[in-house]
């Protein structure tokens, strides 16, 4: 369904990672929105890429049909090859309708010709720069978005847009306890005066918690720590407990499945096949048009 990558050669071209995230987005936007409606049930493309200047193919669709979306595959290995192609016919319309620029060695298209694509289709959807807590709220409201990225340590660098789709809340406790302890670590039941055989102890208990957010699976993290303080004159342990929290973003970059068990902090490097510096762009606020 994607040009060869060379005329007397019948390996296909990559499909683009920007044609591959807008198709992941129409097919969940049709279920949670209701469009776009239809996808085509039989498509083909004749010809080969084999670089930017050497191209001659030509693609077609036809049969739009609502009920292929039911029938396409989740995941990588499903055995029946009807089922298959109808994802392949898929990413090759977006592909097409955003104008990819196909070769070997990859395939790239502008973010602002997917988001011309999903303003044809219905959808309305904002390209602008990357905001962490606008990610968190479209994810609070079940949308996924669109990201893209540029691993500029890469040589050359690599620029990848994929859906970040969830997010998980990992809840950080601890539990201190102070007070005067002798130099074996026991806590000393009197006051009595410092001296080299009495020491200022901090004790630290672990607590593991759970959180959730977004629409994700739960999760638990152990820490540990400990925080210094004054003792004064006081006789009596002094026991004090923090609880934070933090987001962590869930990546479905596109690559078969892989990371998709890896958490990523908002405003870190994000690392999978590269270590991409943080989100450059988004594709954001996806809604059906009034």
């Amino acid at each position: 369904m994607l040009p060869d990558n060379s005329p007397t050669l019948s390996l296909k071209c990559p499909a683009g990672c920007l044609a591959v995230a807008g198709s992941q987005m129409l097919y969940y936007l049709h279920y949670k929105i209701g469009v776009p409606q239809y996808t085509y049930k039989q498509g083909s493309c004749k010809g080969w890429a084999s670089s930017e200047q050497d191209q001659s193919y030509t693609f077609q669709f036809s049969n739009p049909d609502e009920k292929s979306w039911d029938w396409m595959p989740l995941e990588k290995g499903y055995p029946f090859t009807q089922n298959v192609n109808l994802v392949n016919i898929l990413m090759a319309h977006v592909g097409h309708s955003i104008k990819t620029i196909y070769t070997p060695e990859g395939s790239s298209a502008l973010n602002s010709n997917l988001v011309k694509y999903m303003n044809d289709n219905n959808i309305s959807c904002r390209y602008e720069d990357y905001n962490s807590d606008q990610v968190i709220n479209s994810l609070n409201n079940e949308m996924p978005v669109l990201v893209t990225a540029v691993a500029t340590s890469a040589k050359p660098p690599k620029r990848h847009s994929w859906i970040i789709d969830g997010y998980e809340v990992k809840r950080y406790k601890v539990i201190y306890t102070y007070g005067l302890a002798d130099e074996r670590g026991n806590f000393l039941d009197e006051y009595m005066e410092p001296d080299q055989g009495q020491v200022e102890k901090d004790s630290v208990k672990d607590d593991g918690g759970f959180g959730e957010g977004g629409y994700t699976r739960d999760s638990a993290l152990n820490v540990s720590g400990v925080l210094p303080i004054l003792m004064g004159s006081s006789t009596t342990r002094k026991t004090w407990e923090t609880t934070t929290y933090k987001n962590f973003l869930i990546m479905n970059w596109g690559w078969d499945g892989r990371y998709k068990d890896e958490r990523y902090a908002l405003l870190e490097k994000w690392t999978s096949d590269y270590v991409f510096e943080n989100g450059e762009t988004m594709i954001i606020g996806f809604s059906k048009k009034n």
